[in-house]
């Protein structure tokens, strides 16, 4: 074989050779210039963020904390993000208020946005009581726990010694000689209305 012969057949191989590659690279450039399918796409959706609470009335009630009283008379719902405090009035009895803050404006006869009284009045005193303050007066006989109670609305009259004004619900319900009112002056705010539903649905009298 000439030497001629030789280097044009060394060309054509590294010719070849050459665009062999050529196809090779040009192969590997379009695979990764391929936009995925839908079928091979990954979604990934955000996680709910733990610093946004649910609105209350989407809360699972159930799983709200529970106060019992202490000395065993009843047991209630309240919010987690609330408080309660106990307090012993001489003239109208305990009271147990529950707040969205720790230490509530400190106002007279102020006892919280829902609250618990004990009384020795009878129901039907109370309520004869409380509708000789109160304007615009609905009253309702309901059944709390298997016991025939008394939810009763109104609006504070403008003379009136605690809350001038305000709308005011509570319900009254008797047992054991004793009386339970449950009560909140903040039933015109949606959310506070929502809650104070919740804890009426959750009471439970013990004794």
């Amino acid at each position: 074989m000439s030497n001629k012969t030789f280097t044009i057949l060394i060309t054509i191989i590294v010719l070849i050779m050459a665009f062999v590659s050529w196809l090779s690279w040009g192969e590997s450039t379009s695979e990764k210039n391929v936009a995925p399918t839908p079928s091979n796409e990954m979604v990934i959706s955000p996680s709910p963020s733990l610093e946004t609470p649910l609105p209350e009335e989407q809360q699972d009630v159930t799983r709200w904390p529970t106060y019992t009283h202490k000395n065993g008379f009843y047991k209630i719902k309240f919010p987690p993000e609330w408080f309660w405090r106990r307090s012993i009035i001489e003239e109208t009895g305990e009271i147990v208020g529950f707040d969205d803050v720790s230490v509530p404006e400190l106002r007279d006869n102020y006892s919280g946005k829902v609250s618990i009284k004990i009384t020795n009045q009878s129901r039907i005193d109370f309520v004869s009581s409380q509708e000789k303050l109160l304007g615009d007066v609905v009253k309702e006989d309901i059944v709390i726990d298997g016991e025939t109670a008394t939810q009763i609305k109104g609006k504070w009259l403008d003379n009136a010694e605690l809350f001038p004004g305000v709308i005011q619900e509570y319900i009254v319900v008797e047992r054991g000689g004793r009386t339970f009112v449950i009560g909140s002056g903040f039933v015109t705010d949606e959310n506070i209305r929502g809650i104070f539903n919740s804890m009426i649905s959750s009471f439970d009298l013990l004794r």
